[in-house]
């Protein structure tokens, strides 16, 4: 990939982790909760929320159904 496509692959996973942090806060859920319902770790859940983590689209999935959006909804 050239600079400028892995800079907009990383500006993407900052913004929707910051999209499902603003997610979880507004359903007052905790990353520990989040994680449970999600199947995966806390550690994963903040570094994929500060944009830091590679996750997979089933992941990713899995954390939306916990949070009771699409994806598409993030931006709505």
């Amino acid at each position: 990939l050239t600079y400028r496509k892995e800079a907009a692959i990383m500006q993407l996973g900052q913004e929707i982790g910051s999209k499902l942090r603003a997610r979880r806060l507004q359903l007052g859920m905790t990353q520990e909760q989040l994680a449970y319902l999600s199947h995966t770790s806390a550690s994963q859940v903040g570094r994929i929320e500060r944009g830091q983590g590679n996750y997979t689209i089933k992941s990713l999935e899995a954390m939306l159904q916990a949070l009771s959006i699409s994806l598409i909804g993030l931006w709505n």
